[in-house]
């Protein structure tokens, strides 16, 4: 009987750990392979100068050479948007596929998505589309920043304070870990290890 109590307490306990070091490899992997992808069209010469906010265009050159590092089994655009990114959590209401925003899937089966057409801000389900779909277990979210870690022309403001070719891969949010609710819309559903999963 006490047998039978203790396997209750600790398979549930072990299935989750292993769970989570999964999340955290995966999240590793997606921000390694991004990281690649850029740097590799920076050397090459061919990642965008981003000097203004907003830019539709910039955004669509940013992501053709993210997507060019990756195999790609299936694109996704406004007609379908949906085929790709279904089923997850929404940030402030986006992506739902009701504008020019993209997607698409890679040869793992992670989902790689835009968060709007216009901003550089890219988001990835490390697992597809099974679940949980939830912000910090299997999505993340990246952008663009310089060598100190600030967003290329993601300042708040009309104007583009900071433009350039990005240095690195990026936060769009405090780079921390949220253990709590409501202290970012990117983690609705906490804890979020934004933070210590990527760095241990």
């Amino acid at each position: 009987m006490i047998i039978g109590v203790v396997a209750a307490i600790t398979v549930p306990m072990i299935l989750n750990h292993t769970q989570e070091q999964e999340f955290k490899s995966a999240y590793k992997k997606a921000y390694a392979d991004l990281t690649n992808a850029v740097l590799k069209s920076i050397a090459f010469g061919e990642f965008p100068f981003r000097d203004k906010k907003r830019d539709e265009k910039i955004t669509l050159q940013e992501w053709e050479q993210i997507k060019k590092s990756f195999i790609i089994t299936k694109t996704c655009n406004r007609s379908n948007f949906s085929e790709c990114w279904k089923g997850k959590e929404e940030f402030w209401s986006f992506p739902n596929g009701s504008d020019k925003r993209e997607a698409f899937i890679d040869s793992s089966g992670r989902v790689w998505a835009q968060l709007y057409n216009i901003e550089n801000f890219i988001l990835v389900d490390t697992n597809g589309n099974r679940k949980p779909n939830r912000a910090g277990k299997d999505i993340f979210f990246f952008t663009f920043v310089d060598e100190k870690g600030n967003r290329i022309c993601g300042a708040e403001g009309a104007d583009c304070s900071n433009p350039g070719v990005p240095s690195k891969i990026g936060f769009p949010m405090k780079f921390d870990d949220y253990t709590s609710a409501n202290q970012t819309e990117l983690c609705k559903k906490p804890p979020c290890y934004f933070k210590s999963w990527l760095l241990n």
